[in-house]
């Protein structure tokens, strides 16, 4: 499956973002708070061994699902 690249563009806009954001947070203040994050790259990872393991009818249906990273409020 090939990837558009407006989708490549987008996800490196995200990843420049979220870079961005996590380094004006404090270490002080993401310990006080547990605000940990989990990289770009393995999130695209997990969702792309999710996504490989639905069929190509649900691959169309995504739009209806939702996505729990499961380590999210572990902090």
């Amino acid at each position: 499956m090939s990837i558009p690249a407006a989708y490549i563009d987008l996800w490196q806009k995200i990843q420049i973002s979220s870079q961005k954001f996590e380094e004006q947070l404090s270490p002080v203040y993401r310990k006080q708070t547990g605000s940990y994050y989990t990289s770009l790259d393995l999130a695209l990872s997990m969702m792309q061994e999710l996504l490989n393991s639905f069929s190509p009818l649900d691959r169309k249906k995504m739009f209806l699902k939702k996505f729990l990273e499961p380590c999210v409020g572990t902090g």
